[in-house]
C-alpha cells in the first residue's frame, strides 16, 4: 500500500529560513527541535524517502534531538520518539524543524 508524503498544513511556517525554522541537518547537537514538515525533493526518490521518514515517526509535531555526528560531520544520529535514527545530511535536509524553547525550572534555570 503506497504511503503519502507528509507535509505541514501551514506551508509558509514550514519553510526553512523563516523566523525560528531550520532544517534538521542544521540543528545543533543536543538541541531539541520540533518537526514542522517533512518535504520531498523533486523525483520519486525524495518522495519515497519522505514517506519512509514519516513511517519511522518523523512527523509534524514530533520532538527530535541530534545526539552525535560522525567525525567528518555526516551522518548524524537523532533521537526520535524512543529510538535513535541515523541520517545523512541530505536526508535530514528534507525535515524542517523549529527550535523548542528551553524548559524553565522553579529556580529559573533553563534545562
Amino acid at each position: 500500500m503506497p504511503m503519502t508524503t507528509v507535509h505541514s498544513s501551514n506551508e509558509s511556517a514550514a519553510r526553512p529560513g523563516s523566523a525560528g525554522t531550520l532544517t534538521l541537518d542544521q540543528l545543533e547537537v543536543g538541541r531539541l527541535g520540533r518537526v514542522l514538515a517533512v518535504g520531498a525533493e523533486v523525483g520519486d526518490l525524495g518522495r519515497r524517502l519522505a514517506d519512509r521518514l514519516g513511517a519511522l515517526g518523523v512527523l509534524p509535531g514530533t520532538s527530535i534531538r541530534p545526539l552525535r555526528r560522525a567525525p567528518l560531520g555526516d551522518p548524524s544520529v537523532y533521537r526520535v520518539c524512543d529510538f535513535d535514527l541515523c541520517l545523512r545530511d541530505a536526508q535530514a535536509a528534507l525535515v524542517t524543524v523549529e527550535l523548542d524553547p528551553p524548559v524553565m525550572t522553579e529556580a529559573g534555570a533553563a534545562s
